[in-house]
């Protein structure tokens, strides 16, 4: 995770004085703009406030400019109310930040006085946009009820704005604004448009349960009396809403859309109350009963003159309780019916409709297969895997007959793709066969470039899960990789070269394909080469990827961009130098030894391609564990060798002694190389728990390395007689080939080890087989975090109280407590919370005593009882703060450190940073008047000595 910190917390990061000095002196700049009498600098420095709070996220800057903003809106016109109301909407999540809520609020507040009605309009908009800090204020909760009584169109629409979001905010609104509402709706004075834009705000009113039958009765009532579409559409979509966050009149609200599907003539209500139901059907699907289901396929199966839309709208309800709980319901209670829509519409000439059947067939058929043999009972023989894997390929061959996709077909081959691979992960007997369809599909000569990269995307999925169905198709893969190169087809031939990769992962790939790739690189431009010797290396093609990057090398200008390429060269390189290695021990020193020196210049490039704003911290730990691990395997390799100087168990017997102070040696070197081993499984996890914006495929990588350390470091254990359990492995079917070869090991080392002595010509020769194929047949695939982070988590940290200067220390006398205030703002990138979020921020504490200073003669020494303490915060719209209390009873200088870690969603603990430190000096007050009164006294008498030899 980066680390930026306003105080020290990066070695690239300014202190935090200069930061609070360039806060200040931005806030002064706009302030200055503020006070000029010209509207066109006014306007010009409000708009600049939502970028200084992205800027200094803090609260004593963020209060002060909201301040400051209230004091313009009080006296300023409405344009620049206006300009204040769309900072207020543009900076939601740092309005909490304002300290002052209550003068802020008095100062807007007070243009609701106004006799022009726009601007008690802008007031009402802005206080509805400021209601997340100001909901429960009764007299804000008065006036904007008392608002909706307004003549003034402008002015109503923005007192039902603010109610809208008071609503939003607040339960004490939603009952006292309940009876008003209600009111206003049953007036025949109240005009039909301003009814229709008070309906919406019933739908927050989901705090109590008379609120909510209240509201219910209500609006069954207005379906009653007004029956026009636009009342029906908005009233069903209030009463959906409701239902869903109520979770109280669910079924009661099913039954009152199916009514409407079954008997309203109008397909826009019928189209709308489909989409409700979908809603409903996430929310509470358990809620669902057999007669609801039964009703929607008897709705699609009966009316033979329904439209595509209806059918697929109703079909996609099924399909959206399929993919829950209520799959049991559509299996065991209404199997024939839904199997029939299903038959019936799979092959339908509209795409559309034939995606959802087929999806719907997909997600019966999944749960069929699971359950088969167990207590539910089978449906139908209609839905079956194999009946949905004809039905999707005949939807495949549908979807890409034609030249060009329209919008419609790349939605239904989309949807159909995502149905292949929900089938194939879950049904490995029909994986095959769809793979090889879509590779016969992709071959074909009238596919277009834009149905082959979609083919070329779901190939890659189902292959990231069933790796071995993909090496039927190298051949086919290979001549329509060559035959895009000869089109110019760059895109496509990036996603043909990872499907070759994916489909050689496991082996060495073939050296016309080889040839093709790098022909390719050679052809296209620099970033499409990039690309494709990232996937290259991601897949452990490393020596493609080296060629790649050496040719790449030759063409950058930046010297950054020089010695990264070049270490990522080195590293596949030293890889490609391991996958080389023969059997013999002579070629896998030589490889290693290899293998290791090129290592470490790829660190060194590493080092050196380094910036301020891309450290590389991560890049440099992953490789130093990688070297680690190879140094680690060769140290394991001569100590196993060195049993061969020793003659065999039968003969040492009856030797001297120099032949048991060999094997003792073997045996100190056999447990040096198991330390090695858990000191780098230790290092992984550390790098591990760093990785908060990782995927989670980088994060599976560092689990399996982590797996094979452990192998090893168990399996040397086993020799030793450490452990007598038997070693398992335990790597899961995620895992490739060597996790298999890592079993046999593992076999053939829990029979050698059930021997005396363990310590044997067998269980050596384990022990090395074990290490060869660690380093030599396990592919080393680097991560994707490795080139590409996904999201990007930062955490600024405020520590006040803070020094007057750069490098000094806090002051305070020893028998009195510091505060210590910890502020912090949780900055992400443009797409938040791709993978994990923070939940909640640990912040430690720990000071150290770095030097005693002076004491009085009669004074005992106080003990010194460091300071370490930690808590748990939350964070709100990302910033969190906290309080500490912090004695230093021991005059002198102390060190105060502040350390920060996330914990996400799932209580994983993930230690991010940042860091920060603050210097305290401790004194004693009594000491130093002491000091001066000596200090005053040394000076008189040196007077009095100057005088007295003056006149002398």
């Amino acid at each position: 995770m980066a680390s930026v910190g306003s105080r020290s917390v990066s070695v690239h990061e300014s202190s935090y004085g200069e930061t609070e000095h360039d806060a200040n002196a931005a806030l002064l700049e706009l302030d200055k703009g503020l006070r000029s009498t010209k509207v066109g600098d006014q306007c010009e420095s409000i708009v600049k406030f939502p970028r200084l709070f992205e800027k200094f996220p803090f609260p004593i800057l963020i209060n002060s400019a909201f301040l400051k903003l209230s004091d313009v809106f009080r006296l300023g016109n409405n344009f620049l109310r206006l300009c204040i109301l769309k900072v207020t909407q543009q900076t939601e999540k740092h309005l909490d930040k304002i300290l002052n809520v209550e003068e802020f609020m008095k100062r807007i507040l007070m243009v609701i006085h106004s006799n022009d009605p726009l601007a008690r309009a802008l007031t009402l908009r802005t206080l509805g946009s400021i209601a997340c800090i100001i909901a429960e204020t009764k007299n804000v909760h008065h006036t904007v009820i008392s608002c909706l009584d307004s003549h003034d169109s402008v002015e109503l629409e923005a007192a039902i704005f603010a109610a809208t979001r008071f609503a939003e905010q607040s339960k004490t609104f939603t009952v006292s604004i309940y009876t008003k509402l209600s009111a206003m709706i049953d007036s025949l004075a109240t005009p039909i448009e301003t009814k229709l834009k008070l309906l919406p705000i019933f739908e927050y009113m989901y705090h109590d349960i008379h609120t909510i039958s209240g509201v219910r009765e209500l609006c069954v009532r207005v379906l009653k009396s007004y029956p026009a579409k636009r009342f029906v559409l908005t009233t069903l979509h209030v009463l959906s809403q409701l239902a869903s966050k109520s979770r109280l009149d669910i079924p009661d609200q099913v039954e009152l859309l199916l009514s409407y599907v079954e008997s309203d003539p109008r397909s826009d209500i019928k189209v709308k109350a489909l989409k409700d139901l979908k809603v409903l059907a996430n929310q509470g699907p358990h809620m669902w009963t057999k007669e609801n289901i039964q009703r929607i396929c008897q709705y699609v199966k009966q009316d033979e003159n329904l439209s595509i839309i209806l059918k697929t709208e109703a079909v996609d309800v099924l399909v959206n309780l399929a993919s829950t709980i209520a799959v049991s319901c559509l299996i065991n209670d209404t199997g024939s019916e839904v199997s029939d829509i299903c038959t019936s519409y799979c092959y339908h000439d509209n795409v559309i409709l034939a995606s959802k059947a087929c999806s719907l067939l997909t997600h019966l058929a999944v749960y069929n297969n699971k359950m088969k043999g167990g207590d539910a009972a089978v449906c139908s023989e209609a839905v079956t895997a194999m009946t949905a894997v004809t039905a999707l390929q005949a939807l495949l061959y549908t979807t890409t007959s034609t030249q060009s996709l329209t919008k419609q077909q790349s939605h239904a081959l989309r949807s159909c793709l995502r149905s292949v691979v929900l089938l194939c992960s879950e049904f490995q007997d029909g994986c095959q066969s769809m793979v090889d369809i879509m590779a016969s599909i992709l071959t074909s000569v009238a596919v277009t470039g834009d149905i082959a990269g979609i083919l070329c995307d779901g190939l890659s999925a189902i292959g990231n899960k069933e790796r071995s169905s993909m090496q039927s198709i190298l051949p086919g893969v290979t001549a329509m990789l060559q035959l895009s190169i000869q089109n110019n087809q760059h895109d496509l031939a990036i996603k043909l070269s990872t499907l070759v990769f994916q489909a050689t992962s496991s082996r060495v790939i073939g050296r016309e394909s080889q040839q093709l790739i790098l022909e390719l690189s050679q052809s296209t431009n620099d970033w499409v080469s990039y690309r494709m010797a990232r996937q290259a290396a991601r897949y452990a093609h490393h020596f493609v990827a080296s060629q790649i990057f050496a040719t790449l090398s030759l063409k950058v200008s930046s010297e950054h961009y020089l010695f990264w390429l070049k270490s990522l060269q080195d590293i596949c390189k030293g890889e490609h130098c391991l996958q080389s290695v023969s059997e013999d021990s002579d070629s896998f020193i030589q490889g290693v030894t290899q293998a290791t020196f090129v290592y470490h210049q790829a660190i060194s490039c590493i080092r050196a391609a380094s910036r301020p704003s891309h450290p590389l911290t991560f890049h440099c730990k992953y490789m130093k564990l990688r070297v680690e691990m190879i140094q680690a395997c060769c140290q394991l390799h001569h100590g196993c060798q060195a049993l061969k100087t020793c003659p065999l168990p039968a003969i040492a017997s009856l030797t001297s002694g120099p032949h048991k102070i060999a094997q003792g040696q073997i045996i100190t070197q056999l447990e040096k190389s198991s330390t090695n081993f858990k000191s780098i499984v230790n290092g992984y996890k550390s790098l591990y728990q760093s990785l908060f914006d990782a995927d989670p495929q980088t994060l599976l990588n560092i689990q399996h390395l982590v797996k094979c350390c452990q192998f090893i470091s168990s399996a040397i254990d086993r020799v030793l007689g450490v452990v007598n359990t038997d070693i398992t492995s335990s790597f899961g079917e995620e895992v490739e080939d060597y996790g298999i070869i890592l079993e046999e090991i593992n076999s053939k080392l829990n029979q050698a080890t059930h021997k005396v002595p363990k310590v044997s010509h067998e269980s050596i020769s384990c022990l090395l087989s074990a290490c060869r194929v660690l380093l030599t047949r396990v592919p080393f695939k680097l991560p994707r975090y490795f080139f590409q982070s996904l999201q990007v988590t930062s955490i600024t940290l405020a520590i006040s109280p803070q020094a007057r200067g750069l490098n000094e220390p806090v002051t305070l006398q020893h028998d009195s407590h510091l505060t210590l205030k910890v502020e912090g703002v949780i900055q992400n990138s443009k797409q938040p919370s791709v993978f994990r979020k923070v939940d909640k921020v640990k912040i430690s504490v720990t000071s150290q005593l770095q030097s005693r200073s002076q004491t009085l003669p009669d004074a005992k020494p106080a003990e010194n009882i460091p300071n370490k303490m930690e808590t748990m915060t939350e964070p709100h719209n990302d910033y969190f703060s906290c309080h500490f209390l912090l004695a230093f009873p021991v005059t002198g200088l102390h060190t105060v450190s502040i350390s920060t870690s996330v914990v996400d969603k799932d209580g994983l603990k993930w230690n991010t940073g940042p860091q920060s430190s603050l210097l305290v000096k401790s004194y004693d007050e009594l000491l130093r008047i002491q000091q001066h009164h000596q200090h005053q006294m040394h000076r008189a008498q040196q007077r009095a000595t100057n005088s007295t030899a003056s006149r002398s």
